[in-house]
């Protein structure tokens, strides 16, 4: 499955990182694939600062690491947000050399399409 989304990046496909999300997530890394929407657990090590961006490195269960930018223009900061949390998220995969980011936090036109961020219970969309 891994294999044919590398060949056709362009196919609107969601693949749950749940379960076992940094099997999946690392499979993405590996092969480069960029622009796939993904949904996963991770354990927020490290806040960056930046506007309008809210910046923040999750760790998964596999220890990889992904760095989640979520639009504050789009979507409302996570003012509570502490290193050491637990974050849900689902938004798009972009690769990256240090392991790949997270984008598109946010609801757009379609559900389908929509990311999310989930902070003790509370979605931030």
């Amino acid at each position: 499955m891994i294999a044919s989304i590398a060949t056709t990046q362009s196919m609107a496909q969601t693949l749950l990182a749940t379960g076992h999300e940094g099997q999946r997530v690392t499979e993405l890394y590996k092969h480069k694939v960029q622009n796939v929407i993904v949904a996963g657990t991770g354990t927020v090590i490290e806040i960056l600062e930046g506007e309008p961006q809210q910046c923040f490195i999750v760790r998964l269960a596999n220890n990889q690491v992904l760095q989640i930018s979520h639009d504050t223009n789009r979507a409302p900061r996570i003012a509570t947000l502490q290193e050491g949390d637990i974050v849900e998220f689902r938004g798009v995969y972009e690769w990256t050399p240090a392991g790949g980011k997270i984008s598109q936090t946010y609801s757009v036109n379609s559900e389908m399409d929509s990311g999310w961020l989930k902070h003790r219970g509370e979605i931030f969309q």
